[in-house]
């Protein structure tokens, strides 16, 4: 049975997918995240996540003083990326992997 994230978290670390080599958004197999509410933390695989953000799950990354936003990217698989100010950032490729 999978675990749905609490509604708004924030992705804290990042792992890319063993058999897949590349460093890139698609690449990235699952998050550890934090729920800045709640203070509960757990992680996710990329489908999970994709599906949660689409059904209305907020996700953020901190960014400075504020948090850049975590969506979809429509391909195939879809995968997540963070978007901020109308241009796709590379705020999850910066998380520290694990």
């Amino acid at each position: 049975m999978l675990r749905w994230p609490d509604p708004q978290v924030d992705p804290v670390s990042d792992t890319t997918s063993g058999d897949v080599i590349g460093s890139k958004h698609e690449h990235i197999a699952e998050v550890k995240w934090k729920n800045r509410a709640s203070g509960k933390a757990g992680q996710s695989t990329r489908a999970v996540m994709v599906e949660w953000i689409e059904g209305g799950g907020d996700a953020r990354v901190a960014k400075g003083n504020g948090y850049v936003g975590v969506r979809v990217v429509n391909a195939i698989p879809k995968y997540i990326q963070t978007y901020a100010d109308g241009t796709w950032t590379d705020n999850l490729l910066a998380l520290p992997e694990y």
